[in-house]
């Protein structure tokens, strides 16, 4: 059974391989031609020749590309299940006693604050 094309990773060694043959093909013409119309015509025959080749190997390289971000953002099934449920709930505030103890209330304490908010 055959790997389909976008299953592979990108070939990013050939892009890196083609910007230094660019690199390396301008300077090749800037040291060995002379100034004039030539070396001109052929610096820009080499940036043409080298941006079509870079479009080419993108154009293959494109659902490859894709997939390989695709592949990090995916989550598992928990993760997944987790994202999908509903936020938790809030809970009610913690009641502190007199006594200074969360969860414990003075009957005579809840007596008193019922008796200031009523007279308010």
């Amino acid at each position: 059974m055959d790997v389909h094309p976008t299953e592979k990773k990108p070939t990013w060694w050939l892009l890196y391989t083609l910007g230094a043959t660019l690199v390396g093909s301008i300077g090749l013409i800037e040291t060995s031609v002379p100034d004039g119309a030539a070396r001109l015509l052929l610096e820009l025959a080499a940036v043409v020749t080298i941006s079509v080749l870079m479009l080419g190997w993108l154009r293959l390289n494109r659902g490859r590309i894709e997939l390989a971000e695709a592949r990090p953002t995916r989550g598992t099934g928990m993760e997944l299940d987790v994202a999908a449920s509903s936020p938790p709930r809030r809970k009610s505030p913690v009641k502190i006693a007199a006594s200074g103890r969360p969860g414990h209330t003075d009957a005579a304490q809840s007596g008193r604050v019922a008796a200031v908010h009523s007279a308010a």
